[in-house]
């Protein structure tokens, strides 16, 4: 088996591929974040993926507070595509948990090599959110998105979540998830127009939330943890 030295420069690569195949610490993972940081990974798909590094561009300028990390040694294509911005940080990768203990949001493409590492922060990090970058939904508002999953679990188990099958009467299922996870954080959701793209509403709305409340994102999880893990065994 092939080990690199230390030196070498695929040694955190190998480590941090290594890493994904051992058993996770979930009770170390849970509490770990830090504050106001994106990151995503400085993989070649991920660089090379044009529509994706605009958006990352785009969030950078929307959100020009927040600090943004990149994982990963391809610091070269890295200089190229972003120049020297100070808000832009580069960061070797050794495991899983010097990811989750840097970033409070984590994005990643629907291509990506690592879907076993996102699907491992989202299950087991409370702290900190986790989303896909997937365009095609792009032209689609919330008023058409299809909810299948979620509309079935919470209109068939509402008490689950709280809530009364009279208080799902009339509301459309965004409104439901929305009341879910976002009336207990203070977020007024009746604001949400149903003719906002989902584009806007899940890349951007929802980053917006994700920093001003971190109750926001472990609610979003405790939420996650009871559609995708209870119903989906």
């Amino acid at each position: 088996v092939y080990m690199p030295a230390r030196d070498d420069e695929h040694y955190h690569e190998f480590a941090f591929n290594n890493s994904l195949e051992a058993t996770v610490d979930e009770k170390r993972l849970e509490n770990l974040y830090e504050k106001n940081v994106i990151g995503f990974l400085a993989t070649k798909e991920n660089l090379e993926d044009k529509e994706f590094m605009e958006y990352i561009k785009e969030l950078m300028a929307r959100f020009p507070d927040v600090t943004f990390k990149v994982f990963g040694s391809n610091s070269k294509q890295l200089k190229v595509l972003f120049g020297d911005k100070q808000d832009l940080e580069y960061c070797k990768l050794t495991d899983i948990y010097d990811l989750a203990q840097n970033i409070q949001i984590y994005i990643d493409t629907d291509n990506s090599l690592y879907s076993k590492m996102l699907e491992k922060i989202t299950q087991s990090c409370r702290y900190i959110y986790t989303m896909k970058y997937d365009t095609a939904l792009i032209d689609t508002t919330l008023f058409e998105l299809d909810c299948s999953l979620p509309s079935k679990v919470i209109y068939e188990h509402p008490d689950l979540f709280g809530l009364k099958k009279s208080e799902l009467e009339n509301l459309h299922i965004v409104d439901v998830i929305n009341k879910i996870f976002l009336e207990k954080t203070g977020i007024d959701y009746a604001k949400i127009n149903l003719t906002m793209s989902v584009y806007e509403y899940m890349l951007f709305l929802r980053v917006q939330w994700a920093l001003e409340s971190k109750r926001f994102i472990s609610n979003l999880y405790e939420y996650r943890k009871i559609i995708f893990q209870d119903f989906m065994t």
